[in-house]
């Protein structure tokens, strides 16, 4: 019967990487410790220590520099969500996705492209849409889109509008001219 040293002895290719690799790692410590002794370098004698009080007043002052992501729908809201637009959808009602691209006809005779942002369920249980018109960032509006006139946009059609904004026209086998 071998002895436990021999069984829990292991050899191979393996096991001198591997004693190699702490060497080299407690080599590295090692110096790391050594130069932790040794003085600072004139340049980075100089760096300045702020407290906390300083730090956190300047980020009141500016702002923070990120921006908090959007917390995930969970999957209860989003099945509570998804029943809601299959009611909604079944009962006649419009209902459009946030971030969708659509054009409103309005009063001026005009279609206006914009972006659903938001959409909520009225009292009556029809389906509210907020919508930002291009060009209007930040400035938002609810549409009761049963009651309005309006149609879905692809992406490439928002180019198509900008270029008829500005009066560029396509030439049949040119690039795009200003008229």
């Amino acid at each position: 019967m071998p002895s436990p040293d021999a069984a829990a002895r292991h050899t191979g290719a393996g096991v001198a990487r591997r004693q190699a690799h702490h060497e080299r790692m407690r080599d590295e410590r090692a110096r790391e410790a050594a130069a932790g002794d040794a003085e600072l370098p004139p340049e980075d004698d100089a760096v300045e220590m702020a407290s906390a009080v300083h730090v956190l007043d300047s980020v009141a002052e500016v702002g923070p520099n990120y921006t908090l992501l959007r917390s995930k729908e969970t999957k209860a809201k989003l099945r509570k969500r998804k029943r809601e637009d299959a009611r909604a959808a079944l009962d006649g009602y419009s209902v459009l996705s946030t971030g969708s691209r659509l054009e409103i006809f309005c009063d001026s005779e005009r279609w206006y492209p914009a972006t659903v942002m938001a959409r909520e369920e009225d009292g009556d249980g029809r389906i509210v849409h907020e919508v930002e018109y291009d060009g209007y960032s930040g400035r938002r509006w609810w549409h009761m889109l049963d009651d309005e006139r309006w149609r879905a946009v692809p992406e490439q059609a928002a180019c198509v509008w900008l270029l008829e904004l500005f009066n560029i026209n396509f030439g049949p086998n040119s690039c795009a001219s200003v008229g």
